[in-house]
């Protein structure tokens, strides 16, 4: 009988020690497993989240990529698509605008001085001042517009005047036939010209003198100038000759201009330049700026035009 218990406990101990083997090793394989999945969760976290800022940085990268100055004003033949070509001279090719604003800017360091280019689809370039209002001497596209833009009346004749000569009394009278000063403002308005406004005739000194100025900004003329150009009648004009000025016209452009002086001391060019069936428009509004000085301004400024927009 003893010899039988001892054959027992020899056998429980056993057992107890097989289950508690048994029980070590379901112990260490669920800790490995559990070490290796956290292990491997916080390899995976890690992973994406350098993915992520990889990401990140490549996003970031692209933008500043987009918003360098560099590539705005590169030469690069990579801006244009067909879809989205502007009708301006060798709209295939971008304006250097580097050039351009090197150009303004040192022009500004000594006079003041606002420059819009425009095409048929609206602005190209403008200078930072663009909004600035100034006294609108010379500006007679928003009164020929606003008559073109009334089809109850036949005013071919004195708009051509205008057009042509710079006439103050036929602009004076196509304001008169069509609701004076305040039906030209309301047409100004309601085309979303917003820093041009008339509180005066064309050519009436003394109201000026009394503080009656009629003003706008380089952006709103270039805008007047590109719905312009899109007019024959206006396009196809002459205008005023600038170089009796002493601008110099590159080869190969034709010049519809007006220019303005005479009043607070300005002296302003609106521009339209042709090449065939493409034109772009110019505007440069001075003021205070000596007018040799202010015509070696445009020539250089046309001069850029013809190299960056390569007019041949």
């Amino acid at each position: 009988a003893n010899y039988s218990h001892s054959d027992d406990d020899k056998r429980k101990k056993k057992v107890i020690i097989t289950l508690i083997a048994a029980i070590i090793a379901c112990v260490l394989v669920i800790g490995a497993g559990a070490w290796w999945y956290v292990n491997n969760a916080r390899t995976a976290q890690s992973n994406n989240k350098t993915e992520l800022q990889s990401s990140k940085s490549k996003n970031n990268k692209s933008k500043q990529h987009v918003l360098t100055n560099d590539d705005l004003d590169s030469d690069d033949e990579d801006s244009d698509t067909s879809s989205d070509k502007d009708n301006a001279i060798g709209a295939s090719e971008k304006l250097n605008t580097k050039k351009i604003n090197k150009l303004v800017n040192n022009f500004a360091s000594n006079n003041s001085v606002s420059v819009a280019i425009s095409g048929k689809k609206g602005i190209l370039y403008e200078s930072s001042n663009s909004r600035k209002t100034f006294p609108a001497v010379g500006f007679y596209f928003p009164v020929v517009l606003y008559t073109k833009d009334n089809p109850h009346h036949d005013y071919e004749d004195k708009c051509e005047d205008v057009i042509k000569t710079m006439s103050n009394d036929s602009a004076n009278e196509l304001l008169d036939d069509q609701g004076g000063i305040d039906g030209l403002d309301q047409w100004l308005s309601d085309n979303g010209y917003a820093n041009t406004s008339f509180t005066r005739k064309y050519g009436d000194i003394d109201a000026s003198n009394d503080g009656h100025e009629n003003l706008t900004s380089s952006h709103d003329a270039a805008m007047m100038l590109s719905k312009a150009m899109q007019n024959s009648t206006i396009a196809n004009a002459t205008g005023y000759d600038i170089s009796a000025d002493g601008v110099n016209v590159p080869d190969g452009i034709e010049v519809m201009a007006h220019r303005g002086q005479g009043i607070k001391n300005v002296y302003n060019y609106f521009l339209i330049l042709k090449k065939g069936k493409n034109k772009i428009g110019v505007s440069v509004l001075t003021k205070s700026a000596d007018k040799d000085d202010v015509a070696e301004f445009v020539s250089k400024l046309l001069n850029l035009l013809k190299n960056n927009l390569q007019i041949y």
